[in-house]
């Protein structure tokens, strides 16, 4: 079952994402940043009888040329994967961005996370050549 994450899951989050990552993010980091998030943001979880499995987030944001979305941290738990779970996010995502006529979706994903990019390539994203810029302020 797939619905929003809630308060309550936030150690079990935090737990996961530290997994797939290897970070040592703290449950009250992984806490502050979804009390903080957008209107327009989705933190969705992936449960099996009651137990995350799998998450992603989509922040949608309005542009001068449309709504566009950016897709971050689809991640399913290491003995999970394979099982579809990531698939059945990716089609929850596109239900939503669909729902809510997004023009266009950034999907960001770790260069090493090959595995994953299969899946996103299978649902229609491709690698741009673009450059992105990035700078960390905290």
């Amino acid at each position: 079952m797939i619905r929003e994450i809630t308060e309550q899951d936030i150690l079990t989050v935090t737990n996961l994402l530290n997994e797939a990552f290897h970070k040592n993010i703290t449950e009250t980091q992984t806490k502050e940043n979804f009390l903080n998030k957008q209107k327009d943001h989705n933190h969705l979880g992936y449960f099996i009888d009651d137990h995350l499995v799998g998450i992603a987030e989509v922040t949608i944001f309005s542009t001068f040329l449309g709504k566009e979305a950016v897709i971050n941290n689809i991640v399913v738990k290491k003995e999970m994967q394979g099982k579809h779970i990531g698939s059945n996010l990716m089609k929850k995502i596109e239900e939503i961005l669909q729902e809510k006529q997004v023009r266009k979706a950034y999907l960001l994903s770790k260069k090493e996370r090959t595995i994953a990019h299969k899946l996103y390539e299978k649902f229609g994203y491709h690698k741009e050549e673009d450059y992105a810029f990035l700078k960390r302020f905290s």
